[in-house]
């Protein structure tokens, strides 16, 4: 049985960030504010996706590369469904 494809593409850091600092495509941050206040990438849009702000909707392309098994890995794959892509 093969696994369903991922709705996104994964990438590297370094392809990440050569993407960013082309102003290829927008980081969208959908930690939670302790987190985001704790550090993140300046050109990054912090868009929580916690309950309380899921009135918040965006149209873009996605593309998520956190580190695996993280909070945020978890929280990224499931943002465009809850943001609509």
């Amino acid at each position: 049985m093969t696994q369903p494809q991922e709705p996104f593409k994964r990438i590297g850091v370094d392809e990440a960030k050569r993407l960013i600092d082309e102003g290829k495509v927008r980081l969208v941050d959908v930690r939670e504010p302790d987190e985001w206040t704790s550090g993140h990438i300046p050109q990054a849009t912090h868009i929580p996706k916690s309950p309380r702000c899921s009135a918040i909707r965006t149209s873009t392309t996605w593309k998520a590369a956190p580190s695996p098994g993280s909070r945020a890995a978890t929280r990224s794959t499931q943002a465009p469904d809850s943001f609509g892509r």
